[in-house]
């Protein structure tokens, strides 16, 4: 496969050149991204766009830092997009120019999906993505219907999508929270709830904050008691830390726990939802691969069968039941 650069052409549109420039790199085994851009000092108008090989540039070493992997490879492969001066019905049209034509460093990708910038999805990809989640469609059916409908994706992009569509959902509350209040004295615990939109149906504005979420949830939620936060103390050498343990209730989650560190913290401070809730979805994502808590998200509770789906838990503070 010959890495050809586009050829010169013009186009009525910047986004119907950037259109052209994805589909001829990814069917030439390599993708084109945006490097730079500049504005008309006027108006304020995107005037020259730069674009550069996707396996252009180079990746800085650092030993303090995770080593991941990278697409860049030092590729010289660039060009321009430029805005002609308008013609005699007022429209500007955009001119491609090659700058550098030769990739000095990476053979062809043998898949065009390799490339994230390849992958962009349009309004109506999304929108296609979020109603299949909302109807309860598979990621892999939704898949099935874009490679019919000739779109570049995978199956992670979906998967994202519709990660991110539950927490608009949420409104920005995590799946997971502590219920408001001050952290309870050493010895006793206080509940995590699962907030639920049951599953992607059409539920009422998103509340303000997350202790109005408890007292008056958004319609068609569904609350789950999924464990509890315990603050116990513990003694390493001469030291005592406090530190915060989450015990899982063994009807919905077997044999989990979670230490968090709470030396820089007093006991009676308030304690941060978003803390405890990423640490308890961290742990369920560890356990079970998150099959129980997709069980919760649909509104059913699991028993002491794991095959028998029971009613839903009702929720309940450490303070007493909380009521809808």
């Amino acid at each position: 496969m010959a890495l050809q650069p586009p050829p010169p052409q013009s186009y009525n549109t910047l986004e119907e050149a950037e259109e052209a420039l994805r589909v001829h790199a990814s069917a030439h085994g390599y993708g084109l991204t945006k490097s730079r851009s500049k504005k008309d000092k006027k108006s304020r108008e995107v005037k020259k766009v730069w674009f550069r090989c996707c396996f252009g540039g180079t990746s800085e070493s650092n030993a303090r830092v995770r080593n991941t992997s990278t697409m860049k490879a030092g590729c010289k492969m660039n060009g321009t997009l430029t805005r002609q001066p308008p013609g005699l019905n007022g429209e500007r049209a955009w001119l491609w120019a090659t700058v550098e034509e030769a990739h000095n460093s990476h053979p062809p990708m043998l898949k065009a999906t390799a490339a994230a910038c390849n992958r962009k999805r349009s309004a109506s990809t999304n929108r296609l993505i979020r109603m299949d989640a909302a109807s309860g469609a598979r990621p892999n059916e939704t898949y099935m219907k874009l490679l019919e409908k000739g779109v570049t994706i995978i199956v992670q992009d979906i998967v994202n999508e519709r990660a991110r569509y539950r927490s608009e959902l949420r409104g920005g509350l995590t799946p997971i929270v502590p219920p408001p209040g001050p952290l309870t004295p050493a010895g006793t615990g206080i509940d995590l709830f699962l907030i639920n939109l049951a599953p992607f149906g059409p539920i009422a504005a998103p509340t303000p904050t997350p202790a109005a979420a408890f007292i008056q949830p958004p319609t068609g939620a569904l609350r789950s008691v999924v464990g509890r936060l315990v603050q116990r103390t513990r003694t390493r050498g001469r030291k005592q830390h406090r530190v915060m343990q989450f015990s899982g209730r063994k009807a919905l989650i077997r044999s989990l726990s979670l230490s968090l560190s709470l030396r820089q913290r007093q006991p009676g401070l308030a304690m941060r939802s978003s803390y405890e809730g990423a640490a308890a979805m961290k742990c369920i994502r560890m356990h079970d691969k998150m099959q129980r808590l997709y069980s919760l998200t649909y509104g059913y509770a699991y028993g002491t069968d794991a095959r028998e789906n029971r009613a839903p838990v009702e929720a309940q503070s450490h303070s007493g039941q909380l009521e809808d």
